[in-house]
């Protein structure tokens, strides 16, 4: 069966990158495909936690996170976002809110 091509209905998303700033505010954002490998390496850097897009469930709690970013230092942009959606993605992930990766 062919892949459906992303389109802004159905965005290319493969992975969430979630967790607590050291003010213990929210963040998550969602990473395509080819930029998936290098922001699982940013998540371990900056302490937060990943969960790879690999259901139904994933994907709607990923397409409404906005896109994030990888830069060359290694390290991403993961916007802020409502308590909810990351108390969401822990309970998809089997993380309690507030637990360190």
């Amino acid at each position: 069966m062919a892949k459906k091509a992303p389109s802004p209905e159905r965005p290319d998303v493969a992975l969430v990158v979630f967790g607590l700033d050291d003010a213990g505010k929210a963040h998550a954002s969602r990473f395509a495909a080819a930029d998936a490998e290098l922001a699982a390496k940013a998540a371990a850097l900056m302490g937060m936690h990943i969960l790879p897009v690999a259901t139904d469930e994933h994907r709607a709690a990923a397409v409404p996170l906005p896109q994030g970013r990888v830069f060359g230092s290694g390290r991403a942009f993961v916007p802020f976002v409502k308590r909810a959606a990351y108390e969401r993605l822990c309970a998809l992930a089997g993380l309690s809110p507030g637990e360190r990766a």
